[in-house]
């Protein structure tokens, strides 16, 4: 009796040790996963949809957080960098204006579909946004690493990589929604914060001469 007592123990916590190997091994494959497959994601959110197709709306984390944190990097170091250097340097964190941007302009999205009854869910809403941000750091990355004092580097690039990572925010919000009058006001307000916010991002942390009177 007290061997089958043992027998039952030893195979309860086998079970145990082998549920919790399995959980690891699946965990370390999801994450291997969303490591190989970034560099495809992160050039396909440069990539209009030609269609409406579930493939362009990612429900991985893994691409917006390096995102978001490649873009707070690069905001703070290029601060710090500035040839005149602003009052307040110190004070200065890239942290909130990235992340009020964000949780702003993904809830914005996720309550204006809601309303005019799409399907786009909260997670799908966070990775758009997220992967958006790449096109920022193109844009922002060049006229950083020439550090030229005329705008031009960056207008060209905010042309073209945020551009297209605009569209291609719009295009997915376009397939999204049906009402015209709510692709209209939705894809009008997401399009103009998207380049005000990278211009306001250009001018404050990257520009190497200008400073904000009240910084």
């Amino acid at each position: 009796m007290t061997n089958s007592v043992v027998i039952a123990n030893l195979s309860v916590n086998d079970v145990d040790l082998f549920i919790k190997k399995r959980n690891c091994e699946v965990i370390v494959d999801s994450l291997l996963d969303s490591v190989l497959k970034l560099p495809k994601r992160i050039l396909s959110s440069f990539l209009p949809p030609l269609n409406h197709n579930k493939q362009y709306l990612f429900t991985d984390l893994f691409g917006p957080v390096v995102s978001t944190l490649m873009l707070i990097s690069l905001l703070q170091y290029g601060f710090y960098c500035k040839k005149i250097p602003p009052p307040n340097a110190a004070a200065v964190k890239a942290v909130p204006t990235v992340l009020i941007y964000y949780v702003a302009v993904s809830l914005f999205i996720f309550f204006a579909s809601w309303f005019v009854q799409t399907k786009l869910k909260i997670l799908h809403v966070a990775t758009l946004v997220g992967y958006g941000f790449y096109g920022c750091i193109i844009t922002l990355l060049f006229p950083f690493i020439l550090r030229i004092l005329h705008d031009h580097v960056f207008y060209v690039c905010l042309i073209l990589f945020g551009g297209m990572s605009c569209i291609r925010i719009l295009m997915i919000l376009l397939f999204s929604i049906e009402m015209p009058v709510a692709r209209f006001l939705i894809c009008g307000v997401i399009g103009n914060s998207y380049i005000l916010f990278l211009i306001y991002l250009y001018y404050f942390y990257i520009h190497p001469t200008y400073v904000f009177r009240n910084t």
